[in-house]
């Protein structure tokens, strides 16, 4: 091996070190992305089961009043 083999070959290990650098922070770009998205998701779940809960609330209250709901109601219909 003479001085300009190992020239190269040092330039090729740094363009990889560089690279892999490189693919490791976009990796780490795109992990956080996908951790604030499945946050955003699972705040949304909770706060459609919590709104599930205030709508059969609600319709205990008309149902006791004796009063028939105007508008129609989904969840009803998925409880059948």
């Amino acid at each position: 091996m003479n001085f300009l083999d190992f020239t190269e070959r040092r330039k090729v290990e740094q363009d990889l070190e560089k690279y892999q650098t490189h693919l490791q922070e976009l990796v780490e770009e795109r992990t956080g992305e996908l951790r604030q998205t499945i946050s955003l998701m699972a705040g949304r779940e909770v706060r459609m089961a919590e709104l599930k809960e205030t709508i059969k609330k609600l319709r205990g209250q008309i149902d006791e009043a004796g009063m028939v709901p105007v508008a129609d109601d989904p969840l009803r219909k998925a409880e059948s």
